[in-house]
């Protein structure tokens, strides 16, 4: 499977790839059918299918199939004691579910691998990602960083909502990709909790680029331990630089402030478009959760 690639052992997953099948009776469960009310073709394909991914990667816990229906905030429910997140895309749907007893939260996302729409750039995007970007594109042309950077940044939405119940701007969170690796950092620019030890102002995910789409994920897990990359990732180095330094990360070419969280209350340094990451689907993106 691609998603499995970038997501830990302690998460298990299903997707699937190609054509919708024709959907043309309920195909899901009764109370999944309520939420749908009259919507029909390919949204209802589009639902059934990913539901169906959550359903097999349950199984992978375990855990017999059941309705998955949506939070208040429209996120999947899961069962009691299991955390997890949906994406899909054309051709591709995706779920990933683990026990809350191992992790706290888990975002995923896919996008077709293409350039954003025009103009979108600056939406989500502050100038310090526009110039990293523009550094990405030169060593590593072949890669659409704009819509990898998106979908990070979905992704990171998708695993900080669930333990906050907060929204989230697109310029919010300030990220960074590890050149050489598969790895991407945030640091979250507005106040940030901790969840069972752990800080939520710097989360770190993993991508990859595969059969013309883009995928990534981010997973807290209990207890101090951040999600460590299983393939030469830098996630277990924290962001003092230590490490770093040398290697072409963080440490040799962030500003000072980029390293540091803002007391609560601060003020960001760029105004940013209030466009709040999960309000509405991305290009591509889920429609219908």
């Amino acid at each position: 499977m691609v998603i499995e690639a970038i997501l830990p052992g302690s998460v298990c997953s299903a997707e699937s790839m190609g054509e919708l099948p024709a959907v043309r009776g309920p195909s899901v469960f009764p109370e999944e059918d309520a939420l749908l009310g009259r919507t029909t073709g390919r949204r209802r394909a589009e639902f059934a299918a990913a539901r169906g991914c959550g359903r097999r990667a349950l199984a992978g816990l375990g855990l017999p199939p059941g309705a998955i229906l949506r939070q208040p905030g429209g996120s999947p429910r899961w069962p009691a004691g299991v955390v997890g997140s949906i994406t899909h895309c054309d051709g591709y749907r995706a779920a990933a579910v683990g026990l809350g007893t191992r992790v706290l939260s888990v975002g995923i996302d896919a996008e077709p691998h293409r350039p954003l729409t025009a103009g979108l750039l600056d939406v989500i995007t502050v100038e310090w990602e526009r110039e990293r970007l523009a550094e990405l594109h030169q060593s590593a042309p072949s890669v659409c960083w704009e819509r990898l950077l998106f979908s990070a940044k979905e992704s990171i939405y998708k695993a900080w909502y669930p333990l906050t119940g907060r929204w989230l701007d697109f310029g919010d969170a300030l990220l960074a990709f590890q050149p050489g690796t598969d790895a991407f950092t945030a640091r979250l620019r507005v106040p940030a909790p901790e969840a069972d030890g752990a800080s939520l102002a710097r989360m770190t995910g993993r991508w990859r680029v595969a059969n013309g789409l883009v995928l990534t994920a981010v997973t807290v897990r209990t207890g101090t331990e951040l999600d460590c990359c299983q393939t030469g990732g830098l996630f277990d180095l924290g962001w003092s630089g230590e490490g770093l330094a040398g290697q072409g990360g963080l440490a040799e070419d962030a500003p000072p402030d980029f390293l540091e969280v803002e007391p609560a209350g601060a003020n960001v340094d760029e105004d940013v478009p209030d466009t709040g990451m999960g309000f509405q689907p991305g290009p591509g993106g889920e429609a219908v959760v």
